[in-house]
């Protein structure tokens, strides 16, 4: 038995269709959305920004957003994978919105180009959060041991100290044990918690 998902893509009715089939249904009801020209999108815009009504700036919203679909699209496509692509295309959108809710249109360059580094920025975002929430215990555990460790040896040597001596120390000072010496180079990797200074 296949699981239906409940989908609403914007037309009149909602459709019902195979988990499996998705992304077709998705894809076929972006392609309905022509690409705007370079006029019609500076005609959108200015309407969107300066228009008389709530009314006339939401239709043109959203036709700004309609359009762009497939640009989030093709981004999602090379920053992520089958399993979250869905994903990365609903945080995408997100971030098209908020480049049109914040492009200047004095601007000479075109709406897509400001919004391609908003798309990014979320689809980016939320990759960090998942991979935050899948971080085991011991690796932010093993970073801070490494961070250490690490800091101890440079203040005394003048050096940053090799894998074997970084294992060698931890398993002294924190008796850590590291079976294996990539993981190491594991805990060198900046912690997402670590603020910058």
């Amino acid at each position: 038995m296949s699981f239906k998902i409940k989908v609403h893509c914007g037309s009149q009715k909602t459709i019902y269709i195979n988990r499996d089939n998705i992304h077709d249904a998705y894809f076929n009801d972006v392609r309905k959305y022509p690409i705007l020209t370079e006029k019609e999108e500076k005609e959108l815009i200015n309407t969107y920004k300066f228009g008389k009504t709530e009314e006339e700036r939401e239709k043109a919203k959203e036709k700004l957003i309609t359009s762009n679909l497939r640009f989030v699209i093709s981004i999602a496509k090379k920053l992520g994978t089958a399993n979250t692509f869905l994903d990365l295309i609903n945080e995408g959108n997100i971030g098209l919105i908020k480049s049109i809710e914040k492009y200047d249109p004095s601007k000479s360059y075109r709406l897509i180009t400001y919004a391609v580094s908003w798309i990014i920025a979320y689809i980016k975002n939320y990759q960090i959060t998942q991979l935050k929430s899948v971080v085991p215990p011991n690796t932010l555990k093993l970073h801070n041991y490494v961070k250490n460790v690490t800091n101890e040896f440079f203040l005394k040597n003048e050096r940053n100290p090799t894998p074997h001596e970084i294992a060698d120390m931890i398993l002294e000072k924190y008796d850590f044990k590291i079976k294996n010496l990539e993981d190491v180079e594991l805990g060198r990797i900046v912690s997402i918690e670590e603020k910058f200074n």
